[in-house]
């Protein structure tokens, strides 16, 4: 068990951000971006900036627990993240070595309200 001393720091990976049943995530990180177009007077000074199309990206590191090895998501299929979150995986990759664990690579992206992941 982890012993806290000095400052609070956050410690492991939130509920919110772990692979579903039968990985164990190792590391999460989570990001946020969205189209952006910046408006110019005729100085050159920007005036007004719109932004549109949010997206959520997300790096996921697991390890395959109770899964049958060699379980590496394809691109373009729906992972659910923390026991409802949907995004589609763009890339996975997996690791294997004779020392040690399987360990599989996510990135992950998922878009506004106007994307319903099936």
């Amino acid at each position: 068990m982890a012993t806290e001393t000095g400052v609070n720091v956050t410690w492991g990976v939130p509920t919110a951000r772990q692979a579903g049943t039968g990985y164990t995530t190792e590391g999460a990180d989570y990001g946020e971006e969205c189209e952006l177009k910046e408006l110019k007077d005729e100085t050159g000074e920007t005036k007004t900036v719109v932004t549109w199309d949010n997206k959520q990206t997300l790096t996921l590191d697991v390890y395959p627990s109770g899964v049958t090895p060699g379980t590496c998501p394809t691109s373009g299929q729906i992972i659910t993240v923390g026991g409802s979150t949907t995004y589609m995986c763009l890339t996975a990759r997996e690791a294997n070595t004779n020392t040690g664990e399987q360990k599989i690579t996510m990135n992950l992206k998922r878009w506004g309200t106007n994307v319903t992941l099936t």
